[in-house]
């Protein structure tokens, strides 16, 4: 099961859009297919919040991943883990009151 299967049932698909608040409609991945490549990142972490991963990564490979060498960017990499699955929680259960 790909990335696009894992999310579909987070989707705002079917549903009509003129109903659906901004901040929950569909949004870009701020980092290009090539940088994902580029940083080798895992298909599970290719999601909203993949340009936090890089930039953690980043910061892992200039601190030669010491212990506690990245707080800020691992605090705002799992933030915004966080806000996406609230976000996909709330689209959950958008769709299912539109469904009635």
């Amino acid at each position: 099961m790909g990335m696009k299967d894992n999310l579909s049932t987070h989707t705002m698909e079917g549903v009509d859009e003129q109903k659906i608040p901004n901040r929950y409609k569909s949004r870009p991945v701020p980092i290009s297919e090539e940088e994902l490549d580029e940083w080798r990142v895992p298909a599970a972490k290719r999601d909203y919040c993949a340009h936090k991963y890089v930039e953690l990564m980043q910061c892992f490979l200039k601190e030669n991943d010491r212990p506690g060498s990245c707080p800020h960017q691992l605090h705002d990499y799992n933030k915004c883990q966080y806000l996406e699955i609230k976000r996909r929680y709330d689209v959950k259960a958008i769709r299912e009151e539109l469904a009635r």
